[in-house]
């Protein structure tokens, strides 16, 4: 199944349990998997029409007033609303839930429906928590931690298949785990944000045919970062590469490359970013081998 009809079962087993749920739309019923929703809670389920600035505003309130508002949301869509999530939504930490749909490359939709830029406008507003699901399992338990969070949560996951789970099945806790290890090493670390995983694991082994020590490192949590925490697990390797499916400019990788230069260490840092231009349609595979999502790069 993709990500979106994961989300659109969960979404529904979800609300069964809790009846404060409501799921909000921007006229893309379908397309953010609500419809299933629609169908058996019909009274919990709010389209707005084309309006996202509406939507998130109305999510705040609803917030506010003791309810569990979900906004499901293309990524380029909810850019439209930047104004409102931090007004509306972050200052008063309304416990509003983005389910950000087709995040980073969308594909044949073209330039104006990448997600290239949500990880950027989302992290620079304070109070927010960012979550990037790397599977199926990933995702139920962070769309789990979010309905139930006393604060606003984003859940950004790409328009693509998900495995059942990249971590063999060991999902730890979310708030004690922001950040699981996928292999140890010495020298070179890659750290993954999104579905990558196996990509990561795949080039740990070719490095290993050149006798290069390769450890990975599956980011969980995007916002907020344990500076403390992550920096003790990459400083004692010499080289770090990040791969994210955002632009560079306010990126995780961004980040991580100012935390290695805070701390005045040697480590030599390089990143796998969606480059700075607007990206043009193909199919989500061939646009992430020609940016460079691959072993190879």
């Amino acid at each position: 199944k993709t990500f979106t009809e994961i989300f659109s079962d969960l979404i529904v087993e979800l609300a069964e349990k809790n009846d404060s749920i409501i799921a909000i739309t921007a006229a893309m019923e379908e397309g953010t998997g609500l419809k299933q929703f629609k169908t058996k809670f019909p009274e919990r389920f709010i389209d707005v029409g084309i309006a996202e600035q509406h939507a998130v505003s109305m999510a705040s309130t609803l917030g506010y007033s003791g309810l569990k508002p979900v906004f499901a949301v293309y990524s380029t869509f909810l850019q439209r609303a930047v104004d409102q999530i931090i007004q509306d939504v972050c200052i008063g930490r309304s416990p509003v839930v983005f389910a950000i749909d087709r995040a980073g490359i969308a594909g044949s939709d073209g330039e104006t429906h990448q997600g290239q830029f949500d990880i950027a406008y989302l992290r620079m507003i304070p109070g927010i928590t960012i979550f990037a699901p790397c599977d199926a399992s990933e995702l139920k338990l962070m769309l789990e931690y979010a309905v139930n969070a006393a604060s606003p949560v984003a859940v950004r996951y790409p328009r693509d298949f998900a495995a059942d789970s990249q971590l063999d099945g060991n999902h730890p806790d979310i708030l004690k785990n922001p950040f699981v290890i996928l292999e140890e090493g010495r020298e070179v670390m890659i750290i993954v944000i999104g579905p990558f995983i196996s990509l990561a694991k795949e080039c740990c082994e070719k490095l290993k045919l050149k006798n290069i020590s390769c450890g990975a490192l599956y980011l969980r949590m995007l916002k907020p970062i344990d500076d403390t925490l992550l920096y003790s697990k990459i400083s004692k390797y010499s080289k770090i590469v990040v791969i994210e499916e955002s632009v560079f400019s306010g990126s995780v990788s961004e980040y991580i490359g100012s935390l290695i230069s805070k701390n005045g260490s040697k480590i030599k840092f390089g990143s796998i970013n969606i480059p700075d231009e607007f990206i043009e349609h193909d199919t989500r595979q061939n646009i992430l081998q020609k940016i460079g999502f691959n072993s190879e790069n």
